[in-house]
């Protein structure tokens, strides 16, 4: 098939138009449907979702799992308005194709009391194709430096900023701490 472009270029002054570009399409090689693994995955993920009624529509475009995957929440939200995905279905969607935010930095201790300690981190990066959930708490985990040979209980605390207290150390001895970030998604 030939399709002939070209560009206009609109002012109050009139209009301009570049040379006809002339460009050829072959036969399409790609799949017509999806392979029957793929839309297995897709109609498993929308079950589980309670989105059936999505899988469908979905599958006759051409949208399996892995595609979704790679769509940016903006590429998400334009492609199911495009297909008037119901907003009931939209959320179950969405929320089956989030993954867990990434690691904040590493803590710092910001400050340093007789029986506390006081630190501070950066957020994980919101950058990635999946993050349509931000970040709600953290999860600071804590645990004293046992003994060569042993190993200590890790405790627990939640925060919901990147500066949290850790209370209840015992003076002079050596802690590990680790936070994890937390989103409503995936928890």
């Amino acid at each position: 098939t030939e399709h002939v472009f070209r560009v206009v270029s609109k002012c109050p002054g009139g209009h301009s138009y570049s040379q006809p570009v002339r460009a050829t399409t072959r036969e399409a090689v790609w799949a017509k449907q999806l392979t029957a693994a793929e839309s297995s995955a897709l109609l498993d993920m929308c079950r589980e979702c309670w989105a059936e009624e999505a899988f469908e529509i979905l599958s006759k475009t051409l949208h399996d799992r892995d595609t979704l995957l790679l769509l940016s929440a903006d590429e998400l939200d334009e492609l199911f308005d495009r297909l008037n995905i119901l907003p009931k279905h939209r959320e179950r969607l969405r929320r089956a194709l989030a993954t867990p935010p990434g690691p904040p930095s590493s803590p710092l201790p910001s400050e340093k009391g007789f029986d506390y300690i006081e630190i501070s981190w950066s957020p994980p990066s919101a950058d990635g194709p999946r993050q349509y959930f931000p970040v709600i708490e953290y999860i600071i985990r804590v645990r004293k430096v046992a003994a060569e040979g042993e190993e200590g209980a890790w405790g627990e605390l939640r925060c919901g900023d990147v500066r949290c207290k850790v209370p209840g150390l015992e003076p002079g001895a050596e802690y590990e701490v680790c936070v994890a970030a937390v989103n409503e998604a995936c928890g």
